[in-house]
């Protein structure tokens, strides 16, 4: 087969990276449960807590919020994810939006965080999730065509 032929394989990203297709944001993302995060605008640090990372999502009609402790993250609300290990060997990541980068830092499971996990108030109908999965699928799916022209 001749290299011309042969189409480029897959990036393996170990320990250390950036992402900038959602998908793979959205992965790194969803291996997290309590976390420590640092919003910080222009390396100036705004605010700063702990939370409980609820959901991971795509979409173009909501936020990134953290609220009393809770953490739902809109991956296109970042530019791309830079992670990377500390000198303690804990991951690191840096969601990072222009000039404003939220970090998130793993911690230990704190069992008043986790039990927002088993509250019916974060409980969606399953109708919605069905709804909610397919719409944010196929932006996924528009995402990546734009990242494949764009490659080309």
């Amino acid at each position: 087969m001749s290299r011309q032929n042969h189409k480029a394989s897959a990036p393996l990203i170990v320990d250390e990276g950036t992402l900038v297709h959602k998908r793979d944001m959205i992965r790194a993302l969803e291996t997290f449960e309590c976390l420590t995060y640092t919003d910080m605008v222009d390396d100036k640090v705004i605010s700063e807590g702990e939370g409980i990372l609820l959901k991971v999502f795509a979409s173009k009609e909501s936020s990134t919020l953290i609220i009393n402790g809770s953490i739902f993250i809109n991956v296109l609300s970042f530019d791309h994810l830079h992670f990377r290990r500390n000198a303690d060997s804990e991951t690191v990541i840096d969601l990072i939006q222009a000039t404003r980068t939220l970090r998130l830092i793993p911690r230990e499971e704190n069992p008043r965080l986790m039990s927002r996990l088993q509250q019916d108030s974060f409980a969606f109908d399953s109708d919605g999730d069905e709804a909610e999965d397919t719409v944010a699928q196929q932006l996924l799916d528009d995402l990546t065509d734009i990242d494949e022209d764009e490659s080309n």
